[in-house]
């Protein structure tokens, strides 16, 4: 039986209410103005202000006996437009701590991709970092009250970690991490164990040492037998196993990429049949084929017109390369989105020789068009031909569709491109 990290320091707060997310109907320069000084006295960023903050999850709007408006309005501490939420009252606790100046209206964004691995009784939350964090929030739904206990994964003396539970939901907070270094693989954060069922939903969200804010996606693809997630299947992910089970090792990123012989078990017979596939070209790990969304650009380009008044035409393609050993990676590239999505609500299915990409449209209050770059990857994938078809947001009625046949055995890697005339193409 493995064993997991000690736990770190853990200190609880008592909300009654996990997130309230009003937005702040006070000017933006308002709220510039006020932003961090909850008892309006000039001062921002004051332990007073942390504590009427505070006060405002154990009490309601009870908190703001001043200017219930202004004070209201100085909550958007990360200046998104959203007063009263976990995310301004996490980016409030690390500038008390000293962990920072506070962030500009405009903060730049990095990547952090999470994972979590469940058993029958608990889920272990685990991190990937593109920059240095220093804050992390989550939140939990459950079908009904649950009985839990949080405890960290790390021992450095550094992280500490507020929980906050009411009705059917829970709130965890992480801060002083910025000892958790960034670009290094998964990190193993925090175990929620709990009782009479797991929780339905999981929401977070990451802060940078500098007031940068971290985009976070849940990492759902992965490849079974690549242990250790470096996109390969090799030794190291047998020597990942053993260190797992026998010597407190880290826990894999991705449970189910432990399980290469399909026994339902993981155990150090997965290790050997690693070792097996590669030195004495043994079966293949198991398991079905999947893929899914990994990664996405920026917007690329707005909408342009040219100095003729005509829209410019811009190819609209899809790169694929087949590693011969079941993983196929995908790029959409200038893919016509809306400009400013939450989140890339993208799946990918593959069914009877055929993978389909669908870009689900994405609701949004801008009224604009943006061009991206979208990462998918299919792992577990027989070599063979393949229809590969994208479903678009933004065809007209004239448009060919972006599909395609591929022959992943005499051509593992090539681009298929069509010509768009209109904006967002």
């Amino acid at each position: 039986m493995h064993r997991l990290e000690k736990p770190g320091r853990v200190v609880v707060f008592s909300f009654l209410a996990i997130v309230a997310g009003l937005f702040c109907f006070s000017t933006a320069t308002a709220q510039g103005e006020n932003r961090g000084d909850l008892n309006l006295n000039g001062l921002p960023f004051e332990l007073a202000d942390a504590a009427i903050f505070a006060n405002y999850f154990a009490t309601g709007m009870s908190a703001f006996t001043i200017d219930p408006d202004s004070q209201i309005a100085a909550t958007d501490i990360d200046m998104d437009g959203l007063c009263l939420t976990v995310a301004d009252y996490v980016m409030m606790t690390r500038i008390e701590m000293g962990e920072g100046d506070p962030p500009p209206a405009d903060p730049d964004t990095f990547a952090v991709s999470v994972t979590y691995n469940y058993t029958d009784t608990s889920v272990i939350v685990s991190a990937r970092f593109d920059e240095i964090p220093s804050s992390m929030y989550m939140e939990f739904d459950f079908a009904a009250e649950p009985t839990w206990n949080g405890r960290l994964l790390r021992d450095d003396g550094v992280i500490s970690m507020g929980t906050a539970g009411a009705g059917r939901a829970l709130a965890m907070l992480i801060t002083g991490m910025s000892g958790i270094p960034s670009g290094s693989g998964y990190v193993s954060l925090v175990e929620l164990a709990y009782q009479e069922g797991g929780p339905t939903s999981i929401r977070a969200g990451v802060l940078g040492t500098g007031g940068d804010q971290g985009i976070v996606t849940e990492d759902t693809t992965y490849i079974v037998g690549d242990v250790n997630d470096d996109g390969k299947i090799n030794i190291g992910d047998a020597i990942y196993i053993i260190r797992w089970i026998f010597s407190g090792g880290f826990v894999p990123p991705h449970l189910p990429t432990v399980d290469v012989n399909c026994d339902g078990a993981y155990n150090i017979g997965d290790a050997v049949y690693i070792i097996s596939y590669i030195f004495r070209s043994g079966p293949c790990p198991c398991g079905p084929p999947t893929g899914g969304l990994v990664s996405h650009s920026n917007c690329l380009a707005m909408e342009t017109i040219n100095g003729d008044g005509q829209k410019t035409a811009t190819q609209d393609c899809i790169e694929y390369q087949y590693d011969g050993q079941g993983m196929l990676t995908l790029t959409h590239t200038n893919a016509g989105l809306n400009c400013c999505p939450e989140n890339f609500a993208a799946t990918v299915t593959i069914e009877e020789g055929v993978i389909t990409i669908d870009e689900t449209p994405i609701p949004g209050l801008c009224e604009c068009l943006c061009l991206f770059n979208i990462d998918y990857r299919v792992i577990s994938l027989p070599p063979g031909t393949y229809q590969i078809s994208v479903r678009e947001q933004c065809l007209d009625g004239d448009d060919l569709p972006l599909q395609f046949t591929a022959d992943l055995v005499s051509g593992p890697s090539g681009s298929f491109c069509l010509e768009r005339d209109h904006y967002p193409w």
